[in-house]
């Protein structure tokens, strides 16, 4: 199966293909399953697929649901980890300070990048953010 989901480090999002998941046969039955996310209700939705017969559906939104709660565990390691820690707490800095970045009336560099070395600044001639 295609990916589906993918966790974004930098803001914590989860991504979702939405478009995917409304084309495929069993659309229904996943975007219950983002209901389900959205409510808080995963627990919940895991008891009862497993109630649901063996079915081709049922196998397929086992799948989509393992792969959200594959995705929800790279954001409790994001949260927990030191350095996912550093890489949340960092892009909240630099994006706190991004319109001051872009309103300045000087080249800028796209992406902004908060972690921006020396090296590369000079190689491209820009001075630092400050």
């Amino acid at each position: 199966m295609f990916r589906l989901f993918q966790i974004d480090p930098e803001t914590s999002a989860i991504h979702i293909n939405v478009g995917a998941l409304e084309r495929h046969e069993h659309s229904d039955i996943f975007l219950a399953i983002l209901d389900a996310f959205r409510e808080n209700r995963i627990h919940e939705l895991w008891r009862t697929l497993n109630r649901y017969p063996d079915t081709e559906e049922r196998a397929q939104a086992l799948v989509v649901l393992s792969q959200l709660m594959h995705e929800l565990k790279h954001f409790v390691d994001i949260v927990l980890t030191p350095y996912g820690f550093h890489r949340l707490r960092t892009a909240f800095e630099f994006y706190r300070g991004a319109s001051h970045l872009v309103a300045r009336n000087e080249p800028k560099i796209f992406p902004l990048n908060s972690g921006l070395d020396p090296f590369v600044r000079k190689r491209l001639n820009v001075s630092a953010y400050r």
